[in-house]
């Protein structure tokens, strides 16, 4: 990934300029933090990383990391105390972090590895007029490939179906949608189903509050 003579960056997604931003300003942190091993008291390297620190925070806060944004934000605070003579940077705090910039380096290229699938925003669809989720079960007749592929194409291209699985038991499909009215719905429904004979049925149920929405992922067992 490279710049153009001309300085464009609009080639790049938020992410890349992330990881850009990410690369240098950790560049700053590993080469002050290693000064600080040589030198114990470098106030011009404290300055530089704190301000990286600060930069990282920001710049992880445009593309959603909170991760990365709580890791900066504990780094800048700890550059602010060995600032104000409130925190002193020994061996084992700069070898902690030391560790939190290679978990920035890592976190800034979890999306490359697969870990993040998107950066998206969560709208309050009720703000934007589209009050209603709807949940839909649908069984069709038939699981052959050629016969629900033309369904499944439906599916992933109509913007108001927000989530769709594939599912044992009575149904074989469970739909999300959002829409703005039941008359929205209906058209919604004929788009899908309209005219398919593969769909032998359709279930709609819908939602009358919402207890929890989240897309968070827990990272270690529940139990």
């Amino acid at each position: 990934m490279s710049v153009d003579n001309n300085g464009d960056l609009s080639q790049f997604s938020m992410l890349d300029l992330f990881r850009m931003e990410a690369d240098s300003q950790t560049q700053i942190l590993t080469d002050g933090l290693l000064a600080m091993e040589r030198l114990k008291d470098d106030a011009s390297a404290v300055e530089s990383m704190m301000r990286a620190a600060h930069s990282i925070k920001g710049a992880a806060a445009i593309v959603g990391l909170e991760v990365v944004v709580q890791l900066a934000h504990g780094m800048e605070d700890a550059f602010i105390g060995a600032q104000n003579g409130k925190l002193a940077l020994t061996p084992n705090r700069v070898d902690v972090l030391l560790a939190g910039v290679d978990l920035i380096l890592q976190a800034s290229r979890l999306q490359d590895s697969g870990v993040i699938a998107a950066n998206v925003a969560v709208v309050a669809a009720a703000k934007v007029g589209r009050p209603l989720t709807i949940i839909v079960e649908v069984r069709v007749v038939s699981e052959q490939r050629e016969r629900v592929a033309p369904f499944k194409r439906r599916v992933q291209d109509d913007p108001a179906v927000q989530q769709c699985y594939s599912i044992t038991g009575d149904g074989d499909f469970l739909l999300l949608l959002s829409a703005s009215s039941m008359e929205e719905y209906e058209a919604i429904t004929e788009r899908l189903f309209g005219g398919d004979d593969n769909i032998e049925r359709f279930r709609t149920s819908v939602a009358l509050g919402t207890l929890k929405r989240s897309f968070e992922v827990p990272l270690a067992p529940v139990l």
